[in-house]
């Protein structure tokens, strides 16, 4: 129904919508478009989009998906733990709710990748589309394209934890965690290891590194960057060793960067954690097979998946979901790689 005159002589528009709810059209395009809003504002805005018979133009084309029992899933890097393991999540809540995964792959460095991935899933009998979309690239490309299916994009936006206190970003939660565990043991010099700084979750960790030290009177250190890779973690940790000037300890982006650090202390006789302390995050089945075995931050990449599947479902039948992290939160898991400095 026309908003405005009562009757249907034109679809609801984005704009109609932004003023049923009393927000901006901008923020009706960032819900539209995976992204998470204010739980308050998501609430108008889905009673606006119900109001208004909100439809997309595109999606209006082909109403007959809205029948389809099937998903898409547009993933990369296969051969990496966190991706599987959020897929085998999403599998799970999919076939569970009735629904089967279409997995459609991509390389992200790859804009004609990209395109074609995006036409593939358009051009599907699928009732929704879930993007696993972790580095800066594919959430550009993807924040461009028209789906003419409901899409929830599953990454995690820098400005999430600022925009609702109470619900604070994942990756945050589990940074700030290995940054206490640290601080509570009496390190000071505390050196982090990043992952590719075009993925926000490594800019998150980062950030909350320098922000828990400051909030303890502290000055951080450089970020050195690394690549999420074993390797990346082993040659910035030489580096570290070449400069002579070794911190008590080092927050590691993610376990396998932290296993690189471990073997390249080991080469060097450098004791952990008697002189220097390492922690990473993930919770890798490997470590705690790590020598010394590892101290991480579990970020529960099945239950993200089966999160990212769930929001979805939420938002193709019109409803709001959870947040994320009151659907699942980090936890500590203490090993042999972490201790108060000597």
């Amino acid at each position: 129904m026309d908003a405005t005159t009562g009757n249907r002589s034109r679809p609801a528009t984005i704009y109609d919508v932004a003023r049923e709810a009393g927000v901006s059209h901008q923020t009706v395009s960032r819900l539209l478009k995976g992204h998470r809003i204010s739980e308050s504002y998501e609430s108008r805005v889905q009673d606006a989009l119900a109001k208004l018979d909100y439809r997309p133009n595109i999606a209006a084309r082909s109403l007959a998906t809205r029948e389809s029992k099937r998903v898409a899933a547009l993933m990369y890097e296969m051969t990496q733990l966190g991706p599987i393991k959020i897929l085998e999540g999403a599998s799970a809540a999919a076939r569970e709710s009735g629904y089967v995964l279409d997995i459609v792959s991509l390389d992200p460095a790859d804009d004609r990748s990209l395109a074609e991935a995006i036409d593939v899933v358009n051009q599907q009998d699928v009732a929704g589309i879930v993007a696993f979309a972790p580095n800066d690239r594919m959430r550009e490309r993807l924040d461009a394209a028209s789906f003419r299916v409901p899409l929830y994009r599953e990454t995690e936006d820098e400005d999430e934890d600022r925009a609702v206190p109470a619900h604070s970003n994942y990756n945050m939660l589990g940074a700030e965690l290995a940054m206490r565990h640290l601080l509570d043991l009496g390190h000071e010099r505390i050196v982090h290891v990043t992952g590719p700084l075009d993925w926000p979750a490594a800019r998150i960790r980062a950030r909350t590194y320098d922000e828990l030290l400051r909030q303890g009177g502290l000055t951080p250190a450089p970020w050195l960057e690394g690549d999420w890779s074993a390797e990346s973690g082993y040659r910035l940790a030489q580096g570290l060793l070449a400069a002579g000037e070794l911190p008590t300890a080092v927050f590691a982006g993610n376990d396998q960067m932290a296993l690189g650090i471990l073997h390249a202390l080991a080469e060097a006789g450098v004791a952990v954690p008697g002189r220097v302390s390492v922690i990473g995050m993930d919770d890798s089945p490997d470590a705690a097979y790590y020598s010394p075995s590892l101290t991480s931050i579990p970020m529960y990449f099945r239950e993200q998946g089966r999160f990212a599947f769930l929001a979805l479902l939420a938002r193709m039948n019109g409803q709001p979901s959870q947040w994320k992290t009151d659907f699942v939160r980090p936890s500590l898991v203490l090993r042999a790689s972490t201790a108060p400095p000597r």
